[in-house]
């Protein structure tokens, strides 16, 4: 709320500044406000159509909305003014895995973890493409980074857990992975 009051006093003097209002909408969306955020989205890209972060936002925005084809629209908008975003290209990933194009989102989730700012759920969200795809070993493989990045992925470890307990490997190691993953 008080980094919101501040944006709008920025905006009061600056009224077109694109990270101005693009901040002001990334604000309403941390409170919920998700029309007021999308509005502020529009604002940014009206005032600057290349800000690749408003494209993104907005089409972040809209994958929470359901609404999925105008958020790959702008999502590959953001990709094209900036091809190596690690954010839009995970996006990207999860709207190609969640429409069933799993190719796209291997390739996709691929191009993300070789980015050293990516999310450290991209790799689990590779691995359950991998494994999705029958690539169980390299799925494994995914997992394993997944939980190295992040020791508290509890899909990762119990998506780990099942495929060791799948390959009948060392029982306690299965029900460590489950407990770690139940914490």
């Amino acid at each position: 709320s008080e980094a919101v009051a501040e944006y709008e006093r920025g905006l009061g003097l600056t009224p077109d500044e694109p990270n101005l209002l693009n901040s002001l909408g990334v604000s309403y969306g941390h409170l919920g406000q998700m029309d007021k955020a999308m509005s502020y989205f529009e604002r940014a890209l009206d005032a600057a159509p290349e800000d690749f972060m408003a494209h993104y936002n907005l089409g972040y925005a809209l994958m929470g909305q359901g609404r999925l084809s105008e958020a790959r629209q702008r999502l590959e908008a953001s990709l094209a003014l900036e091809a190596n975003h690690a954010d839009t290209i995970f996006q990207l990933a999860r709207l190609a895995q969640g429409e069933g194009r799993l190719a796209e989102a291997l390739d996709l989730f691929s191009r993300a973890a070789e980015i050293p700012e990516c999310r450290p759920a991209v790799h689990r969200h590779l691995g359950e493409a991998l494994a999705a795809s029958g690539r169980l070993s390299e799925a494994e493989d995914a997992f394993h980074k997944a939980v190295k990045v992040n020791p508290n992925d509890a899909a990762a470890l119990a998506s780990l857990a099942e495929m060791y307990l799948h390959r009948e490997a060392n029982l306690e190691i299965v029900i460590s992975l489950t407990r770690k993953a139940l914490e």
